[in-house]
């Protein structure tokens, strides 16, 4: 790992902590301090995790019988990685529609619509901005040209370029959860996830991906925490002939603190195994972490937030910026 890699390391654990003890001093509002605090929909932007089932932390409370729930959720990443052994510059837009169902005796469906496009979002010189204010090493990113879509990988002879505006992934998902334990201050939650997918790119259209997941949720006055694990069988096993992991293990951990009326602060950690076989920083265990915010009320909900990478930095994205609204029917 670099100098520069390490003081990027130093620099999001500090904020991280500041965040935590600032949290502490502003004036909780008991508004936000049941049940409406609950972790961001936030799922991992890395690429490789993209292209197929990519589970995350979601609510272990139940809906209500008969409420419903429509969501649209937005993010857009950089990706850089500058290796001796790959190379890959792009962003991504991650868009997504959940739909949202609540059965009696604590059960939930879910429909999700998604589609993942390769894209300039223009983040390439935030990036080298941000870089730049925190004195961070840019790391190759001023030798090349602004807006690239590049994958270089020479041990699996893989170099593809210019495909901004790929479909990357349009995939159907379906979940059907089962809350089995619920008190004034924590609940559990077990969920069953299947996708298919429907895009023919670099993707395997008619994949069949399915996931077993646990949510945990445990509420401390106008504090609450949250813990999430997944295992995800796969179906494509190779993207462009670099083999893929067809088992992964996903966790994510959060906290929401409840501060002014309506509103929300929020930090989620999440990891997934790497997953690709034998390829480096690429197959080694990836870190994101996230601080958002989120407001709701009676009928509307609205979230945001910011990730970046920690530990390893070539295997998940750069920068990624997160936003969703939900609408209670």
């Amino acid at each position: 790992m670099s100098v520069s890699d390490n003081t990027k390391n130093s620099f999001f654990l500090s904020l991280l902590t500041l965040l935590f003890i600032l949290s502490f001093s502003l004036e909780s509002q008991a508004s936000l301090s049941g049940n409406q605090l609950q972790p961001l929909e936030l799922r991992s932007q890395s690429f490789f995790h993209a292209l197929r089932l990519n589970t995350h932390s979601q609510n272990a409370k139940a809906l209500n019988p008969s409420a419903a729930e429509i969501s649209i959720f937005d993010d857009i990443s950089s990706t850089w990685a500058n290796s001796d052994d790959f190379v890959m510059d792009f962003n991504m837009n991650d868009l997504r529609l959940n739909l949202a169902w609540g059965l009696d005796n604590g059960w939930n469906m879910i429909a999700s619509f998604s589609e993942r496009r390769i894209m300039n979002t223009h983040l390439d010189q935030p990036t080298i901005s941000f870089h730049k204010a925190m004195g961070l090493g840019q790391d190759g990113r001023l030798d090349v040209a602004k807006h690239r879509s590049l994958i270089g990988i020479d041990a699996y002879a893989i170099y593809v370029d210019d495909f901004n505006h790929l479909t990357l992934s349009r995939p159907i998902e379906l979940q059907l959860s089962k809350q089995i334990f619920d008190s004034e201050a924590s609940a559990i939650a077990v969920r069953i996830i299947s996708q298919l997918e429907t895009a023919d790119s670099w993707t395997k259209k008619g994949s069949l991906d399915i996931a077993v997941q646990i949510d945990l949720r445990y509420q401390l006055a106008a504090t609450a925490l949250f813990a999430s694990a997944a295992y995800s069988w796969l179906d494509q096993d190779d993207f462009l002939g670099l083999p893929l992991k067809n088992e992964i293990f996903m966790l994510n951990l959060g906290a929401a603190w409840a501060v002014y009326e309506h509103s929300a602060i929020q930090i989620q950690y999440q990891s997934n195994e790497g997953a690709v076989e034998n390829m480096g920083e690429l197959s080694a265990v990836n870190h994101e972490v996230s601080l958002g915010y989120r407001w709701q009320n009676r009928q509307w909900a609205f979230e945001t937030a910011v990730t970046e990478n920690l530990l390893t930095f070539y295997n998940s994205p750069d920068i990624a910026f997160h936003g969703g609204i939900t609408y209670k029917i």
